[in-house]
């Protein structure tokens, strides 16, 4: 076995994953450039002094207004807890917990303020110190500097407050030291990364507080408490504990204010928040949401009190305390000064200036800042920069003025102050688009190097698929695929490490390393395809797909298309944050698809079903109970996956998520009962795991020797499950629990998990060093003296006695063992070898789960145990998916089976309680076992990490067992279990199964499988990873970049190379077993004894035993002689076994027979495309037997045989066709000319009535009645099909031997189902010729479809009493689900039609119970609804009907193998066709788009007329309905509707943009004029729809018509919403041009004396004409009216009335031109006539009968003025002193 080229080729393709990941990474985080500029107190930045302010000696760059200032950082204050609410009765423990900052700020408003906070995402600790201290915003890459926190090169507060002079003391976290070295006057650290202290740093600080104060040696004191923070971790924010420690801030800030003097300045602040679970690091409200109070015994604040805390930036603080401590702000600063801080005692004038003087300064830092980062980084929008200086340069001049003015004495006023507060707000707005800029460039992407590093791992993708094929070949050379890529890769890599040195340029390891292995990959491709001619001349050599014929090949890559089709649609998920969100919910989804697919593939290829004859060859389909136990096997696997979604973590983007309640650890829990109850399930869990492991091993065989190994897993296993469940117990208990055993509990919290660690490595080290788990038993005589030597003085009687009993026994032995074995040669039985393999891996797998869970919390015990139940299923369903695939090659792996193993892996990441964002993270693993914290950041890192990846170690390390298990689980064959007892017992020694011991007859073909799965495992990892390349890639502009893809890239090349490296360490583990299995047969071979195989023993011991290397002659499994086909019924071999006179007639009635029970035992299939091919089979027989019989002449004896076969012939011909079609029935003409002839009456040129008539009176044989009868009905059938109820019903006359038609209530009609009740066909005898569908069958199908038939017939006719009976006659009759909900729907429509809506709900929902595809019924619920005025329902109902509409149709099936006729394949009426016709999908949407409007739901309709335009721009002739009878109107009336619903949302900009598409697309399609006469005849009524034909015009001069009331109305909307948005002049244009195209059309009467009116009233285009061009005249109107032009308003409005006398609007438009005119005589006659001829002015709002068109409707609210009671007081004030009546 070739071990060292096979791990050397894994390790360099996971070198060439890890080259294109660093690679990749360097383009994609890069760190933000830090500048190493600094401010100093000389730079020209100052404010230039105005009238009264002095200036300090010694200022810098403003006067110091605080001398000291106390900053205390309460690490994660949340806004929540520092806010203090009164009204809580029942506070949450975080809640009104600090209630000395709300007392200061209530009693001394001017004195304390409390602000939110809002931090700047990543929100870790070490992010929020740079912020706060730099003023900067930290990047993306810094996350994971908490670990390993470096010096602050950028300049910041502490270094410009120590540069000058001052004093800063620290004390609390020592993360500032490492930020801040050698910065502090004095210090106090305290070690900060063990999150389950609560209280060491905080007492820490407490002891030198406030000495510290008093002492007074200090300018600036900061405290950074982190026991709130800790707490949250640890308990969460909603525990006792929490409580607790914020009660002790409170007390605390209540005992320092004290000890401030008066001048001192206190800051109180949260660095970030926390989740619900404690944690933070992302950028959800709840952990950017922090908290800072401010107070000062000075006064610092106005006396107005916000009703709400203000918002601010944390980068605020740095610029606002360096100024009031009078030192410069630092040089990257983008924050803004707190403007309130910098007012002063003065006035508001005096204020304002101040506060001006602080922004100046701020304004021209953050400037010079801008320029100088864009000429070093040039990442910066060079447009955004212009538009910066130039606000920064107005703001400057502007500033500059009012300074001039204010020296120039000029005295405080109004507009002066509000001047200056305009001015405030303009360097505001530059600040804060400043720092906008900045956050959206705070990442720089270098996309070479990103396309690079996708191209590298792409690449490696393709290498690992390459390899893996070639693996299969014996002839896969490591020379030239290995050696000579790596010899390439380190000359590349040293000429390039060369050249950077000589060009002193710095080795850049990355690029080198990356290089190295581009030309590595380009050399194994190289010798690749230069091995191929040779590879091709190799016979036998070749992999079995590259071997194999072309239908192989096919059979074999179509393996690849159900996993590999699965993956695919896993990569396009990670382009979708949606789904990356969600994708723990995708991952076992995609699990179980996998599997279900996989199983039911068995099933199609008739792998799972009990094969019918009595012999199958071996392997080819399950018994019935292993069947069973599959699917078993498949339901316990879709049960781990659902209980494993019970251990989520949630994601802040998954609204209304709740973790799961089993991550929290069992010291969150308040009831002691449900503690105990929990810690007794997870300390069972752990315990069945152990079990389980153990019982396995056992029933292997792996569990009786004395090795060390065993000796381990015997002793070790229980003593760790012990040893876990102790330190469990410890940890859930509460920290006051235990009183004066704390330090005892201390020594156990630490004692307990490092014992864990050391037994488990003690474990590993021994299956690595004695990994066989094989216990041997000699059956062979010993070999060795037969006495031994007396050792005793000499003396002959003692040696007498010493010797002779040693003989006796030894002869004793020899004859025992020589009875027992008769002639059988003595063997060597290993027990546990044919699966040494497989215990090792378990054995390891075991020891690494104990590792991983005691890092987790408690309950995480119960995922495990479903993880390693959920492995074991799997490996179970793979070998049992092997052993079905007879020729699949056994030490090749299927993609499918590496596919679900990687989507296990990625499934149980989420199920541990993990997310791929950060602050899912469990940084409490990193103190299990290190409860004093670390000294190193190395052992941290890995215990998180090895956290984190639990589930990516495991399932890796066990990847192996992929190969493995198949060999494992061979069974003896099943002919084996039939044979006798002591059969069996003699043929075990020659057919135990070898299991593993399989792969070592092949070593080469072993070592192959390794590198192939490996590179398989490899492949798959690595197109998830490249998917989550690409994704961040091309989404790197997205808004959720940083937020979702960014960290999921992280998390997968992370998870990548931890699975890559365990990978390596399952395979190393492998070969070591290898290595020791071959160094045991070794130790064995000198003794050349031969192995006895040993199966299933006494004790349990059973293992797969071979002799290997040694003996080789075991006998593989033989595999079971397949048996006979069995034949069916009517084959060669039966008629050949029929008696000799038997003659034709009954061949043919055999093979008649045959083929009828063959369909009748082929029904269980079920309809599908195998029910289709089989009665395509049997149409084709009963075809040809039937040419058999009719090509000799027509017989008595021969007619019963053939009507039948004509029979079941036709019966398969009409259900194959989907119809009854005219050959059909001259089909049955010919059989009756047939009957007549053997009768010796000719039935030449009659009609099909006539010969029915003749037959049934002439032929009087009792055989041919009943087959007479069955083709009467099938004749039934055929003019139902064609409505001839006439021809129907005189022929179930004829057959029921009824004259004179039957009393009936309803007339003819209704004596057809009587007739049809009553007819029964004769009995025949057993002989009879089978048929494939009863004549019983058909008579109710006949019975049903008439009764439907006729019901719809009186449902079109309008007879609706006889067609409500008649349809639900149909409905207790016997039909498919489809035709029973198709006749529920017609009793719907029906009731709907006769005025009873609430029952026809009632059908319709029947008619959706029975079939929720009856889209009709649903179609005609919303037109219900609609009578009934239930919108919501309506909407509703459309809603779904527009979802079912989207999906794709299935098909009907049109092969039923029960019913070949069917009742849906004689009923075919208009009125069914109309009713069930499919709607389009579009219509729908119109439709609710429609409905939403008019029921005043704008935003819905919106939304949906959206969503229509968006598929008529996709392409309307593939989006509308081709049918005259659609409900969707014109496209360009769709658009209107659209642009007047956006107009009526207030989305004025997207109505002028839909007009302006109508407008282009109606250009050149509009006349200069159109002239259209009308005749005598145009007068007619008007159609139901605008823009419908008017009588009498030519098509094309109607539709110039339509696309000149569709332009027009464009250019109305564009009028009115410009108008709305505030642009009068750009209004009037639009009215204007709406008024020009109307202008084009001319309507001329034929007779010439027709008035206007009349032509008006003639056309309804006129109609909507003459109202768009009222409604332009208004509203231009109105605009000229905003514009003060009320003279050319004045006109429009006389103008307006004038087209449309006596309009309210037009009216009330006019009367108030003509008031504010001062034209009252004329505007109080109009106001006069207006209220006399109110009444009818109402009614002609809208054409009767005839509304107007919908898109119109919003213009029409827009006109009609509210009523002015001013304007009527007024007008009734002027008629009374004019002494008119008012």
């Amino acid at each position: 076995m070739q071990r060292w080229p096979v791990l050397l080729f894994l390790a360099w393709a996971c070198f060439l994953f890890f080259s294109g990941i660093a690679l990749f990474t360097s383009g994609f985080l890069l760190m933000r450039i830090e500048l190493t500029n600094r401010s100093s107190c000389s730079d020209p930045l100052a404010a230039p002094a105005w009238a009264g302010q002095g200036v300090a000696p010694g200022a810098c760059w403003m006067p110091r207004r605080v001398p000291k200032a106390v900053l205390l950082i309460i690490d994660a204050l949340t806004f929540e807890f520092a806010r203090f609410d009164p009204a809580k009765a029942r506070p949450r423990p975080y809640e009104n917990k600090l209630g000395f900052l709300h007392q200061l700020a209530g009693s001394q408003p001017r004195h304390a303020r409390l602000y939110r906070f809002r931090a700047d995402p990543p929100t870790t600790t070490m992010q929020r110190i740079k912020g706060i201290t730099t003023g900067s915003l930290p990047t993306f890459i810094d996350v994971g500097s908490n670990f390993a926190s470096y010096a602050i090169e950028e300049d910041n507060l502490l270094g410009q407050l120590v540069e000058n002079g001052r004093r800063v003391v620290f004390m609390g976290d020592d993360t500032w030291d490492g930020l801040f070295p050698q910065k502090f006057f004095r210090s106090y650290f305290f070690p900060s990364f063990n999150v389950k202290d609560l209280h060491t740093v905080d007492d820490g600080i407490l002891q030198h507080l406030y000495t510290t104060v008093d002492g007074g040696e200090w300018d600036l004191l900061i405290a950074h408490f982190l026991g709130v923070d800790h707490c949250g971790h640890k308990h969460g924010p909603d525990h006792p504990e929490m409580a607790k420690k914020l009660t002790q801030m409170n007390e605390m800030l209540r005992s320092l204010v004290d000890h401030l003097a008066n001048d001192t300045l206190l800051l109180v602040a949260g660095d970030h928040g926390m989740t619900e679970t404690g944690d933070h690091g992302g950028d959800s409200e709840k952990e950017v949401n922090a908290a800072l109070f401010v107070y000062s015994k000075t006064p610092l604040f106005g006396a107005h009190l916000p009703e709400e805390p203000e918002t601010i930036p944390q980068v605020n603080l740095v610029p606002t305390l360096a100024l009031l401590l009078g030192v410069p702000i630092p040089y990257s600063n983008i924050g803004e000064v707190m403007a309130e801080l910098f007012s002063g005692d003065g006035g508001a004038a005096s204020a304002a200036l101040s506060q001006l003087s602080a922004y100046r300064i701020n304004a021209r830092q953050v400037d010079r800042f801008l320029h100088s980062y864009s000429l070093a980084a040039q990442d910066l929008p060079a447009e955004r920069l212009r538009h910066l200086r130039e606000l920064f340069s107005a703001a400057l001049e502007e500033h500059d003025r009012l300074l001039a003015q204010v020296r120039e004495g000029l005295p405080a006023s109004p507009e002066l102050e509000a001047r200056l507060g305009r001015l405030v707000g303009r360097f505001q707005h530059y600040l804060r688009e400043a720092r906008a800029v900045c956050m959206e460039s705070w990442a720089r992407f270098h996309p070479l190097r990103m396309v690079a590093g996708c191209a590298l791992i792409a690449a490696s993708c393709l290498l690992c698929c390459v390899a893996s094929e070639l693996a299969a070949a014996l002839d896969f050379s490591y020379r030239s695929r290995l050696l000579y890529p790596l010899l390439w890769g380190l000359a590349v890599a040293a000429v390039l490490g060369l050249a950077r040195l000589l060009t002193r340029e710095g080795l850049d390891l990355i690029l080198v390393g990356s290089w190295s292995a581009a030309a590595s990959q380009l050399a194994f491709f190289w010798h690749s395809w230069g091995r191929r001619p040779r590879r091709a001349h190799l016979a036998g050599v070749q992999p079995p797909v590259a071997s194999a014929g072309l239908w192989q090949r096919l059979r074999a890559w179509q393996g690849l298309v159900l996993p590999m089709g699965i993956l695919f649609i896993r990569c396009c998920a990670m382009f979708s944050d949606s789904f990356v969100v969600a994708e723990a919910r995708v991952a076992p989804f995609l699990l179980a698809s996998l599997a279900i697919l996989l199983v039911g593939r068995l099933h199609w290829h008739g792998r799972l079903a009990a094969p019918e004859a009595p012999k199958q060859p071996p392997g080819s389909a399950f018994s019935q109970k292993e069947s069973w136990q599959l699917l078993g096997l498949l339901a316990v696997l879709l049960a781990c996956l659902r209980l494993s979604g019970l251990f989520h973590q949630c994601r802040e983007e998954i609204p209304h998520c709740q973790p799961s309640p089993f991550l929290a650890p069992l010291s969150s829990l308040q009831s002691t009962q449900a503690k105990n109850l929990f810690y007794l399930l997870c300390v069972a869990s752990l315990a069945g795991l152990v079990y389980a492991v153990r019982r396995w091993l056992r029933h292997y065989g792996n569990l009786n020797s004395a090795g060390p190994l065993v000796l381990f897993v015997r002793w070790a296993f229980p003593l760790l499950a012990v040893w876990i469940a102790c330190y469990w117990a410890v940890t859930s208990g509460a920290e006051d629990a235990l009183g004066k055993l704390q330090e005892l509990v201390q020594v156990a919290l630490v004692g307990f998990p490092r014992a864990v660690y050391g037994l488990a490595s003690l474990g590993l080290l021994l299956a690595l060093w004695r990994p066989v788990t094989v216990f041997v038993k000699d059956s062979r005589e010993s070999v060795g003296p037969i006495v031994t030597p007396y050792q005793g003085a000499p003396s002959s009687h003692a040696e007498l006695q010493h010797v002779i009993p040693q003989i006796y026994r030894r002869m004793q032995e020899s004859l025992k063992t020589q009875l027992d074995r008769g002639h059988r040669r003595a063997t060597v039985a290993a027990y546990g070898l044919g699966s040494v393999y497989s215990a090792a891996l378990v054995i390891v797998l075991t020891l690494l789960g104990l590792l991983l869970l005691s890092l987790h919390s408690e309950r995480m015990s119960l995922a495990f145990l479903l993880l390693f139940l959920e492995g074991f299923v799997l490996l179970r369903l793979h070998a049992w998916l092997v052993s079905l695939a007879g020729d699949a090659e056994p030490f090749v792996v299927p993609w499918y089976a590496v596919t679900a193993w990687v989507f296990a892996a990625t499934q149980f990441f989420y199920s541990t309680g993990h997310q791929p964002i950060f602050p899912a993270i469990h940084w409490h693993a990193a103190f299990v076992g290190f409860q004093e914290g670390h000294s190193t950041h190395l052992l941290p890192a890995v215990l998180v990490g090895a956290n984190t990846f639990a589930s990516h170690i495991l399932f890796a390390v066990g990847c192996p067992l992929l190969l493995l298990w198949p060999f494992v689980c061979e069974a003896p064959n099943s002919q084996r279990r039939k044979l006798k007892k002591e059969l069996r017992e003699e043929l075990q020694e020659e057919e135990e199964p070898m299991m593993e011991m399989r792969l070592r007859e092949s070593p080469e073909r072993f070592s192959a499988a390794l590198l192939q799965l490996g590179l398989k495992y490899l492949f798959v990892l690595g197109v998830q990873l490249l998917a989550c390349v690409w994704a961040a890639m091309i989404l790197r502009r997205h808004l959720m970049v940083w937020k979702v893809f960014a960290p999921k890239f992280l998390f997968e090349a992370l998870g990548f190379i931890v699975s890559s490296i365990c990978l390596l360490l399952g395979i190393f583990l492998v070969m070591r077993v290898d290595c020791a299995v071959s160094a045991w047969f070794e130790q064995l071979q000198p003794s050349n004894r031969h192995f006895r195989p040993r199966g299933p023993g006494a004790n349990q011991r059973r293992g797969g035993v071979a002799e290997g290397e040694m003996a080789q002659r075991l006998h593989p499994r033989g595999r079971a002689r397949s048996g006979e086909r069995s034949r069916p019924r009517g084959s060669k071999r039966a008629r050949r076994e029929a008696p000799a006179g038997a003659g034709c007639l009954r061949a043919w009635t055999e093979e008649n027979d045959g083929l009828a029970g063959g369909w009748r035992a082929s029904r269980s299939s079920g309809p599908g495309r195998a029910a289709q091919q089989a009665a395509r089979r049997c149409r084709l027989a009963f075809d040809s037997l039937l040419r058999k019989i009719q090509g000799l002449p027509a017989a008595l004896p021969s007619l019963s045989l053939e009507l039948t076969v004509l029979y079941n012939s036709l019966l398969f011909a009409v259900s194959e066709s989907d119809g009854l079609v005219e050959g059909e029935a001259e089909r049955i003409n010919h059989g009756l000319i047939r009957v007549l002839e053997a009768c010796g009456v000719s039935g030449q040129d009659l009609s099909t009535e006539e010969l029915w008539q003749k037959v049934l009176q002439d032929v009087t044989t009792e055989e041919l009645c009943a087959p007479l009868h069955r083709l009467g009905a099938l004749q039934g059938a055929v003019w139902l099909a064609a409505n001839c109820l006439g021809s129907v019903t005189g022929l179930f006359r004829l057959l029921s031997d009824t004259k004179d038609p039957l009393p009936s209530a309803h007339g003819g009609e209704n004596e057809l189902l009587a007739l049809l009740k009553a007819w029964s066909v004769p009995v025949e005898g057993d002989t009879s010729p089978l048929v494939v569908q009863s004549t019983k069958d058909l008579k109710e199908i006949l019975w049903t479809s008439a009764a439907f038939l006729q019901g719809l017939q009186g449902l079109e006719a309008g007879n609706l009493p006889t067609a409500l009976s008649l349809l639900q006659a149909a409905a207790s009759g016997f039909c498919s689900k489809r035709v029973l909900a198709q006749i529920y729907t017609s009793i719907g429509c029906c009731t709907q039609q006769m005025g009873k809506p609430q029952t026809a709900l009632q059908h319709l929902k029947r008619a959706l119970q029975v079939d929720f595809q009856c889209l009709s019924a649903l179609s005609q619920a919303a037109l219900v609804y609609r009578q009934l005025g239930e919108t919501d329902a309506e909407l509703e109902a459309l809603a779904l009907l527009y979802k079912a509409l989207e999906t794709p149709a299935q098909e009907a099936v049109s092969i039923d193998p029960c019913f070949l006729i069917r009742t849906e394949l004689l009923v075919h009426t208009p009125a069914l066709a109309s009713l069930f016709s499919r709607s389009h999908p579009s219509e729908v949407k119109y439709l609710l788009a429609q409905r939403c409007l008019q029921a005043g739901r704008v935003a819905e309709a919106v939304e949906h007329y959206l969503d229509l335009l968006a598929l008529l721009q996709e392409g309307p002739q593939h989006q509308v309905p081709l049918h005259g009878r659609s409900a969707l109107p014109r496209i360009p009336e769709v658009f209107l509707e659209a642009a007047s619903a956006l107009e009526q949302l207030g989305r004025y900009q997207d109505a002028i943009a839909v007009c302006e598409e109508i407008i282009s697309r109606t250009d050149d399609l509009i006349p200069e004029t159109l002239r259209i006469e009308l005749d005598s005849g145009a007068g007619g009524e008007a159609p139901g729809r605008a823009g419908s034909p008017a009588p009498g015009i030519p098509p094309q001069q109607r539709e110039s018509l339509r696309c000149i009331v569709w332009r027009a109305a464009a250019y109305l909307h564009q009028g009115w919403a410009w108008a709305r948005l505030g642009e009068s002049k750009e209004a009037i244009t639009r009215f204007t041009r709406c008024l020009n195209v109307l202008l084009r059309v001319q309507l001329v009467s034929a007779a010439s004396i027709h008035s206007s009116e009349e032509m008006a009233e003639a056309l309804a285009e006129a109609k909507v004409l003459q109202k768009i061009r009222l409604l332009a005249l208004l509203g231009r109107g109105s605009q000229f009216q905003e514009l003060g032009r009320d003279k050319e308003a004045l006109m429009n409005f006389q103008h307006s009335l004038q087209v449309c006398p006596g309009d309210p609007a037009a009216t009330s438009h006019l009367l108030r031109a003509l008031w504010k005119l001062n034209r009252r005589q004329e505007a109080a006659a109009l106001w006069q006539k207006l209220h006399a001829d109110a009444a009818p002015a109402d009614g002609q709002q809208e054409a009767p009968g005839r509304p107007y068109p919908l898109y119109l409707v919003s213009c029409l609210k827009q006109v009609n003025l509210p009523h002015d009671e001013s304007l009527a007081r007024s007008l009734q004030d002027y008629l009374r002193t004019s002494g008119q009546d008012p």
